[in-house]
């Protein structure tokens, strides 16, 4: 489990912590995103341990950071990124095999679990006014929960054969 899972969990049990806004770390926030889409391009199709933990690190960057500190460009690896993670969870790319395949379609689908909610709730801190990061993700999220519930509800795709 990610420390950011972790701290939230914990938060939920009744340990409310402190609330730091801005987050001290936003400004590492796109250089760390770019090199944890690097890593994750790079191993798309060879998965292993440094790519199980960059999309954990993915998770706790989506989870934790305030996203409407990212460039245009970066917003677009990010949905660039989703869009492969989204392929991953509906079953679109080619099994990897056993345990590894298993832990890898988890992991990436906590990550677009957590983009859809974040997307479908986000708003701006000061207000009623959105920013454009926030209408992206929400514009993301509702454009993959579609997706992510007919593939919930439909057959498996060796079954119809």
């Amino acid at each position: 489990a990610s420390s950011c899972r972790v701290a939230l969990q914990r938060w939920q049990s009744g340990n409310p912590g402190a609330r730091v806004h801005p987050h001290p770390l936003s400004l590492y926030l796109p250089p760390t995103l770019q090199k944890v889409v690097l890593i994750l391009k790079e191993s798309e199709h060879d998965i292993g341990p440094l790519s199980m933990a960059a999309i954990g690190a993915l998770e706790s960057v989506v989870t934790s950071a305030d996203l409407n500190v990212l460039e245009e460009d970066d917003l677009v690896l990010l949905e660039q990124l989703f869009s492969m993670i989204s392929h991953v969870v509906l079953g679109e790319e080619e099994a990897v095999g056993g345990e590894v395949n298993s832990q890898w379609k988890t992991a990436c689908a906590r990550v677009l679990g957590a983009v859809i909610s974040l997307g479908l709730c986000q708003k701006n801190e000061s207000g009623d006014a959105t920013t454009s990061s926030s209408k992206r993700m929400n514009a993301l999220a509702t454009s993959l929960l579609p997706e992510i519930l007919a593939s919930a509800t439909s057959p498996p795709q060796d079954s119809l054969k």
